[in-house]
């Protein structure tokens, strides 16, 4: 039997990395989910550590606050920022754990992998052990449009449009080719 020993920065980027290959790939939400939590989890942990007012969960919240959103997509209130991590955290959480009885089923969507990537592509890039692909996977989220209400500025935009031209004129299945073929170019460079 072979031991593996990653520090757990590198387990996270790991983690992180395959959950975004799988979420271009198509895979199912769920299973992206299962392996961007624990990234996140971990990457989180250490930014705020290093960062205690400043981690990219909060850099997040914080970006919503000021663009006056206090309510998602789904429904979900986000006026606090415990509020927000509970979003963050809410269907893993559910998909793991039983311990109330009227808690017989789990309601998931793209926009919860989505948004715990992109917070734990955040907290990567913070602590420096951010990865292409994460940041791939950030301009792919700003070019179609799911950046938590955040306004990228001039030469943000530029950029965007320059990687992922004419990306938000394109059905949803020809956004992930996009995203997919990116990743496939920075996996080809490997």
């Amino acid at each position: 039997m072979t031991k593996t020993t990653l520090d757990k920065s590198e387990l996270a980027v790991r983690l992180l990395d395959r959950a975004i290959r799988m979420f271009f790939d198509g895979d199912d939400t769920l299973f992206v989910m299962t392996m961007a939590h624990p990234a996140h989890l971990l990457l989180q942990n250490m930014a705020e550590r290093k960062f205690p007012n400043g981690n990219g969960s909060k850099q997040v919240w914080d970006r919503l606050n000021a663009d006056g959103v206090k309510v998602l997509e789904d429904g979900t209130q986000i006026e606090t920022y415990n509020q927000f991590l509970n979003y963050l955290h809410r269907v893993p959480n559910a998909a793991k754990h039983a311990n109330k009885l009227e808690e017989t089923h789990v309601t998931y969507d793209e926009g919860n992998a989505a948004a715990i990537m992109a917070a734990a592509c955040l907290h990567a890039q913070q602590l420096e052990c951010g990865t292409p692909f994460h940041l791939t996977y950030m301009v792919w989220r700003m070019a179609v449009g799911g950046t938590f209400g955040e306004s990228p500025d001039d030469a943000t935009k530029e950029y965007v449009d320059i990687n992922f031209p004419g990306i938000r004129e394109m059905s949803k299945a020809a956004q992930l080719e996009a995203g997919r073929n990116a990743i496939s170019a920075l996996m080809a460079r490997r």
